[in-house]
């Protein structure tokens, strides 16, 4: 397949996660597949390396040309040492999550110009040491990135609203959390669980406060009939933490998820 890269192959593998978590199919072998990616990318060091050049340079916002450019500039640094050989080696490494199929029609095509642009970026700042570069797609790739960075509005600290908690790098913040929350504690997820993500990553304002207030009255139902023998100060510390509690949507995965758990672990 033509230019194998680590941010289509993000989206593949996230968007697998959140069709089959929202639609309750094939949720163990689409998790399993997360699983592998994820495995894959920590244990090579090149695949690592490069997944964080992407990560960055996709979220980032700088108006600024030289600031921007000299963002770009030390992101690519950070991958100079690898030769062509060994980057086109660790990427083929990714064939296995990606088919036509999984990309057409299903990844937005200015996402996928933008990867294709900063793998290009990646191989022909390597071939430039090899004196085998090719300097205009090195220039165009290189506009592609730094237009995006200028005009970039989705950096995740500056806007994470009701809309955007839909969108696709919000999608695979939510899916995260709710592997390394829920299957952290338990071998597969249940109704509930799967209640739970389905209304977060697709449920509207009011079904998620609705959700929100209905774990945090049911929690504090629960601390409240606990034996507070002994430990009186920590549980009304804890009733009052959670009384003063309120939905929040830049918190509302973390908040909702911790409610969750802290209401499973008194039942």
């Amino acid at each position: 397949m033509k230019n194998i890269n680590i941010g289509i192959a993000k989206s593949v593998v996230s968007g697998k996660l959140r069709d089959d978590y929202i639609s309750t199919k094939k949720i163990n072998e689409s998790k399993n597949i997360a699983s592998h990616f994820y495995f894959l990318i920590e244990n090579s060091e090149i695949l690592r390396n490069q997944f964080s050049v992407y990560c960055n340079l996709e979220k980032k916002h700088i108006e600024s040309d030289v600031t921007a450019s000299k963002y770009i500039d030390d992101n690519l640094s950070n991958v100079s040492k690898y030769s062509v050989k060994s980057i086109q080696e660790a990427n083929k490494r990714l064939e296995s999550y990606i088919t036509e199929s999984d990309i057409e029609g299903k990844i937005e095509v200015n996402k996928i110009q933008l990867y294709e642009a900063i793998n290009n970026l990646i191989l022909e700042n390597a071939k430039k040491s090899e004196g085998s570069a090719d300097p205009d797609l090195l220039y165009e790739s290189y506009n592609t990135v730094l237009n995006h960075i200028k005009t970039n509005k989705k950096e995740e600290k500056e806007i994470i609203s009701e809309d955007t908690l839909t969108s696709g790098l919000d999608m695979d913040m939510i899916i995260e959390l709710a592997i390394n929350k829920f299957n952290s504690k338990y071998s597969k997820l249940d109704e509930n669980e799967l209640k739970i993500i389905n209304i977060l990553a697709v449920g509207d304002l009011s079904n998620k406060k609705e959700m929100f207030e209905s774990l945090k009255e049911d929690s504090l139902n629960l601390i409240s009939n606990i034996n507070k023998k002994g430990i009186e100060d920590k549980i009304n510390e804890t009733i009052d933490k959670i009384s003063k509690m309120e939905y929040n949507d830049i918190t509302s995965t973390k908040d909702v998820i911790s409610l969750y758990e802290l209401k499973n672990n008194l039942t």
